[in-house]
Parts: structure tokens; sequence; C-alpha cells
């Protein structure tokens, strides 16, 4: 059985061809929804010209669907090195700099989070800011104890059941939680068989309220692309 990793980028050519890919070929959604974004005839997570319209799911009486995107933290200091607490390890000066490229290249696959949330240890928050900062959103970075390595993937699920009417919402943590939450919420199970690099990103889609099992994995980018998004 192929990885995540080898499914996502199987038959992949260039970097500008994944770009092109990611940026305009929409998931494949239901005829008789119109375009999911903000307002009207708008762009996904993805760039895509995408046909959701969330206006007429909440007529229809449906649930707002919602693109969740997991971030990982940046390079931080070296936990052999660092003298202080786990918890207060920082980004190094080289991590705040390619998060900041990383976070160029989710802007440029449209990201626009409705709300962020991080884990509560520094390397996350300083993250969680920088992208607040990059991808020009009104949302406050709420601190998530259920993105903390130790939380289980269920706790963040239901946490997302509260923000079921957010089209958009950007979590920022740790591995190998994050590996773990997306492999809950797509299979049902928490045997991950692929890692999400540091700074590197992933997208899942409900379309109804979170629960496992019921994802649907839009892309899965490591870092280099990311930053190479960034430059096109």
């Amino acid at each position: 059985m192929r990885s995540a990793r080898q499914a996502i980028f199987s038959g992949a050519g260039s970097a500008r061809d994944i770009t092109f890919r990611l940026r305009y070929n929409a998931a494949p959604v239901a005829e008789d929804t119109a375009s999911f974004g903000r307002g009207g005839r708008g762009r996904g997570v993805c760039g895509a010209p995408s046909r959701y319209d969330c206006s007429v799911w909440r007529q229809a009486g449906k649930r707002t669907p919602m693109e969740l995107v997991f971030l990982r933290h940046g390079l931080a200091a070296d936990r052999e090195e660092w003298k202080g607490t786990d918890e207060d390890r920082p980004l190094t000066a080289e991590g705040v700099d390619r998060t900041k490229e990383v976070v160029r290249g989710l802007r440029a696959l449209k990201v626009r989070p409705d709300a962020i949330l991080s884990s509560p240890l520094l390397r996350a928050r300083e993250t969680a800011e920088i992208a607040k900062k990059g991808l020009i959103t009104d949302a406050k970075v709420e601190l998530a104890d259920e993105l903390t390595s130790s939380a289980a993937p269920d706790q963040l699920i239901s946490r997302l059941a509260d923000l079921a009417e957010k089209p958009v919402v950007l979590c920022v943590g740790h591995e190998p939680h994050i590996s773990t939450t997306i492999s809950e919420m797509v299979s049902g199970r928490t045997a991950a068989s692929f890692d999400v690099k540091k700074a590197g990103a992933c997208c899942i889609r409900f379309t109804g309220i979170p629960k496992a099992g019921a994802g649907t994995m839009l892309w899965l980018l490591p870092p280099k692309f990311l930053r190479l998004i960034a430059t096109r």
C-alpha cells in the first residue's frame, strides 16, 4: 500500500506542475453547490475556483464545510543545547525566516484562516503569529492544549466541532501529534504512515461536523515546496 506522501506526489512533475494543480484543480464536489470561500464565486484554500457556497449549505440546513490546515512549527532551538524548558524553546533565526517563506507559499494558495489554534508551546505560538501576520487575517491566535504532543487526536476533533461554522481553520502544532491526528481524521485510525516536516502543512476538508474518519486530505506539502510556491 502506498503511503499518503506517495499517493499525493505520484506522477508529479516539477514544482511548477504541482503548484498549477493545487491552484486550479478543485477537489470533486457536488454539482449543485456554488463556491466555497469569501462571498460568491471565490477561491478555496487551494486557490482553486471552488464550488462551495456557504450560504447554499446554510439555506439547505447543512453544516458549512470546513477546510482545516495543519502547520507544523518551524525550526526551533536544538533540544540538547537549549538551557531552558522545552515549553520555552523558541524558533531560531533561520526558523523564523523559513517559516515566513512557507507562509508566503500558503498565502499563494489562498489560505485565509477564519480561526487560528496553536499549541501553547513557544515555538508553535511564534509560528502561529508569523502565519497570522503573513496570511492577512483578522483571526486571533487561540492557545489550545489539544495541539500539544501529549493530547489525544479526538480532543482536537471535539474542539473543532465547536468551530464548525468557520470555513477555514489553521492549527499549529507538533509531530507526531499532527500526523496521528490527520490519520484519525481521514481513516479513523491513528496509525499514520507519513510525517509532517517542520513548517510543512496539510489540508483536510470536512463537509459536516468534524469527526474521526470523515475528513478528506486535499494536500500534504513539505516546506521546500511551499517555499517554491511562494516564488511563483
